[in-house]
């Protein structure tokens, strides 16, 4: 058994499925594929324990930056095998990346990327939300980087995406007649609160660069007094969500959306439902 074969004997069956597929495929039209063969077998075994349909940005670009010591040629081939792949199976298969085979630059992410995206997640706390919320509240109409912090934090928190999909949020992506923003795999509707804002001010929003959303996010942080990240941001709407029991959906942790049953049956005295589920409960 080759090394090659030995790292994908660990692997899931789907990953191994997927990678001797791809293998497949490269016989066809490449003489040599044993390059291809140990860029990608060794970026299994470097730090994948899950299904390659899920990984995430940032496990690849960890694994590139192992190479950051060596010739830039080499970091170049090992970058173009894994965009060979990752073509591959963006062709064959949907998956659950956020990202896509042409993030994949020559451009070495830095060790300070790699340590903040690879940092533990720490959703706010109740009381950090709300003291973000109270602040914000009062800032946002006080100067323009505050209504921007504003907006970049209720995006994250509202519709959980980042800062690669903020900074492409312009006129060519976004519908202000429906609200619909439409980016590469995001489609989401946005609020009535959003298309108000953008029909007031335009969407200057979609002209930053994300570094520049970084120091507005700099700005959040120094409201809770420590760093939050969009990861951060994210668990923390997890965190607030509900699952209903009627419907099985969940539903954001807010009394506009739920509300409460007393049945007081036994020792069932009630429940929290979503409104949908009360309307049809109540028309029952």
């Amino acid at each position: 058994m080759s090394l090659h074969d030995e790292r994908m004997a660990k692997q899931p069956k789907v990953n191994q499925s997927i990678y001797y597929a791809w293998i497949e495929n490269l016989k066809v039209s490449t003489e040599d594929i044993s390059s291809f063969e140990s860029s990608v077998s060794r970026f299994f075994d470097y730090n994948v324990d899950c299904s390659i349909l899920d990984v995430k940005f940032v496990m690849v670009a960890s694994y590139i930056s192992r190479f950051n010591g060596n010739k830039p040629s080499v970091k170049r081939n090992i970058i173009n095998d894994l965009k060979n792949f990752f073509g591959y199976i963006e062709e064959h298969h949907k998956t659950n990346w956020d990202f896509s085979k042409n993030d994949l630059t020559p451009l070495i992410p830095s060790t300070k990327v790699i340590k903040e995206a690879t940092s533990p997640i720490r959703p706010l706390l109740f009381k950090e939300l709300y003291t973000l919320f109270k602040q914000l509240n009062i800032l946002k109409d006080s100067e323009e980087k505050w209504k921007e912090a504003y907006i970049v934090f209720q995006l994250m928190f509202d519709y959980q995406i980042g800062k690669a999909e903020i900074s492409n949020l312009n006129n060519k992506t976004y519908n202000p007649e429906t609200g619909e923003f439409k980016y590469k795999k995001v489609h989401i509707k946005l609020s009535d609160e959003f298309r108000d804002i953008f029909m007031t001010q335009g969407l200057t929003i979609g002209y930053y660069s994300e570094d520049t959303i970084l120091n507005r996010m700099k700005l959040l942080c120094s409201l809770v007094g420590r760093n939050i990240t969009q990861e951060d941001i994210w668990a923390t709407s997890e965190l607030y969500q509900i699952i209903c029991p009627g419907c099985g959906e969940r539903i954001k942790n807010s009394i506009n959306l739920l509300g409460a049953v007393k049945v007081d049956i036994l020792n069932f005295d009630g429940a929290i439902l979503c409104k949908n589920c009360l309307v049809n409960l109540n028309d029952d």
